[in-house]
């Protein structure tokens, strides 16, 4: 019997010169048709949708978590600080900015800059913090704004409320808000270290102000004997202009515009972009410098209410290496504290 001759792709799975079956039908790799290469376990249409589905899951899950904290943290009463458009000027928006970053993460919550203009009637000002931020979590005032700060407290007697008195010792009365308070001898005494490492072994002029008492100056000559330092020092106003001509080795000026051509700590507000390059530290005792500490100690039952001031070191204009280390190290230190 003559053999069957099928066109070669006729799909039955035989050889055109031969009735035998092909290896591949039925036991083999199955229909020519079928591209088993192709169509594998990961290119199936059910596993390509297992993929999806589980990749979907795998971005979904923390965004969903992101999602939730996020909502959490805006749900949460937010922390007041009042200024003024002044002050806002002075300080920099970007520092501004980066303290209210800092005190949110650190009591996860949000942070508001509530500006009021100066001389505003107190009734008007208490409407406008009320309007900002209907529901807070605490507020704080600067001194500036003490009036302010009692209408606040009579009107929402329920609101935790704070003001910032700088170096002022204030006595509270009936009806006061929580004072807070610049703890002026640990930052002299800080100030004193850091004139020792700025100085080496020359003069230090100690610029004061009104309200430097000879206690003061006995705290800074005793941080000076602690940080090694032996040499002269010497005091004058800051707004007078000292002697020797601004031959010292460092100066430390309480209050501008006492500035020099020396190596300085200077104690301020003051955007560091708008100082000269002579100034190395700043002691910043702004309300957004002492937020966090106060914030803390305000729902703490903390007695103690005065905070130093916040160090900056300007480490572009330093020279000594490894110097900024050393002025950094120096806020872990308290007044009577020993040598770092």
């Amino acid at each position: 019997m003559p053999a069957i001759r099928l066109p070669a792709n006729c799909g039955l799975g035989f050889c055109g010169r031969s009735a035998k079956p092909s290896a591949g039908f039925g036991w083999g790799r199955g229909p020519p048709f079928v591209d088993r290469e192709r169509e594998g376990p990961y290119n199936h249409p059910m596993e390509k949708k297992k993929r999806v589905l589980a990749a979907v899951i795998l971005l979904g899950i923390p965004l969903l978590a992101a999602g939730t904290v996020l909502a959490v943290f805006f749900s949460r009463a937010p922390i007041v600080v009042i200024t003024d458009e002044a002050f806002d000027i002075a300080y920099g928006a970007r520092r501004i900015r980066f303290a209210r970053l800092k005190t949110a993460l650190a009591f996860f919550r949000p942070v508001k800059n509530v500006n009021i203009i100066s001389g505003l009637e107190s009734e008007v000002a208490v409407f406008a913090i009320n309007t900002a931020a209907p529901y807070p979590y605490c507020v704080f005032f600067p001194w500036s704004f003490y009036r302010e700060s009692r209408n606040y407290l009579e009107d929402r007697p329920d609101i935790p409320v704070g003001v910032f008195t700088g170096r002022m010792d204030v006595e509270a009365q009936s009806g006061d808000p929580v004072f807070f308070q610049t703890d002026i001898q640990t930052d002299i005494y800080r100030a004193g270290r850091a004139a020792a490492l700025l100085a080496g072994g020359g003069e230090v002029l100690f610029m004061v102000d009104d309200n430097t008492t000879a206690d003061l100056q006995a705290i800074f000559e005793a941080a000076l004997r602690a940080g090694g330092h032996a040499g002269a020092v010497h005091y004058t106003a800051s707004d007078q202009v000292p002697d020797g001509g601004g031959a010292y080795a460092a100066a430390v000026i309480l209050r501008p515009p006492g500035l020099l051509a020396t190596p300085g700590v200077l104690f301020s507000w003051v955007n560091p972009a708008y100082t000269p390059d002579n100034v190395k530290v700043i002691f910043d005792d702004s309300p957004w410098a002492q937020v966090r500490v106060a914030a803390s100690r305000l729902f703490s039952g903390d007695a103690d209410k005065k905070i130093p001031s916040e160090i900056r070191v300007l480490r572009r204009r330093l020279t000594i290496k490894g110097l900024k280390k050393q002025l950094e190290a120096l806020s872990k230190l308290n007044f009577g504290a020993g040598p770092v």
